[in-house]
């Protein structure tokens, strides 16, 4: 069994996948296995990984295209490995980034899992912003994040809860222990799948930040942007409240809950939420339109 499964749902994204397999492949630690789940795609991705020739990838792939959220939750059943990477089949791991999260999971037993600063990459993998996305819009981001920090999984949740998602995806390294525990990708979520998984786990173990820059995330133009109405979104986020709420006080009878989560107006939650810059040019353009009719 393999110390760490890098996980890696795809679609369509051969070029962008080759890159992603060679960064991980590039890492100084090499106990790792690479489970890939094709998603149905119709370029060739299929032949991108035949051509590595490595027994550490395990490739399947879905006779049809069965959603983002299914096929991520396929990819960890799929996963041996002590700890499991979630990646992004478009992003690029830097030097050092499985070797440093590994040596945190081995020395903090009470930390369930670790994420990492980033770069933002464009398509021509040039460095369009460095650092985290999470210091425009997480208030106190570089007083919490500017070092390595160890922090307790209530205090973090409540920071998730009640701002913003602010940890990168395919940054994450997570104890498969904790997983199977608390189970997978919400199958009732889908724009902010990753923001439940992180704050469900969060109440049942500590969380490890590392400063240092370890993944490069990509931005372009056929990114999965969740351009979704309000309305919607407001849904879902309510859903997830109302389902962590129940289990905190399952967990922590104890504590009172209002002292972890604040009566965050979702509504004015979903609008402030980070905009790329796509989504904030239809914003304006809707809202011009409106001024001149």
């Amino acid at each position: 069994m393999p110390i760490v499964s890098v996980i890696i749902p795809t679609y369509n994204r051969a070029e962008y996948l080759k890159l992603a397999i060679e960064s991980i492949f590039s890492q100084d630690f090499q106990d790792f296995e690479i489970i890939i789940t094709d998603n149905a795609s119709t370029d060739h991705t299929k032949k991108v990984v035949e051509e590595f020739q490595s027994k550490k990838i395990i490739y399947y792939r879905n006779e049809k295209n069965i959603g983002v959220v299914p096929n991520h939750n396929l990819a960890l059943r799929y996963a041996s490995g002590k700890y499991i990477h979630i990646f992004s089949d478009d992003d690029i791991m830097l030097p050092g980034n499985l070797s440093k999260k590994v040596r945190i999971l081995e020395q903090n037993l009470n930390v369930g899992f670790v994420h990492s600063n980033i770069n933002i990459i464009n398509e021509n993998n040039t460095i369009i912003e460095r650092g985290h996305w999470g210091k425009r819009y997480i208030s106190n981001w570089d007083k919490l994040h500017s070092r390595d920090s160890l922090f307790p999984g209530l205090k973090y949740f409540a920071i998730l809860i009640n701002q913003w998602n602010l940890i990168a995806m395919p940054t994450v390294l997570i104890r498969r222990d904790l997983i199977e525990q608390n189970g997978y990708f919400d199958l009732n979520t889908h724009m902010y799948c990753d923001w439940e998984i992180w704050m469900r786990n969060s109440i049942f173990s500590d969380v490890y930040y590392l400063s240092d820059i370890l993944v490069s995330y990509r931005r372009h133009s056929s990114n999965t942007i969740k351009q979704i109405q309000n309305d919607s979104s407001i849904s879902e986020l309510s859903y997830i409240k109302n389902k962590l709420r129940s289990i905190f006080l399952t967990i922590h009878p104890e504590l009172n809950v209002a002292d972890y989560i604040l009566e965050v107006d979702i509504e004015s939650q979903i609008i402030k939420r980070p905009l790329t810059q796509k989504t904030l040019f239809q914003k304006i353009k809707r809202k011009m339109k409106r001024i001149l009719l």
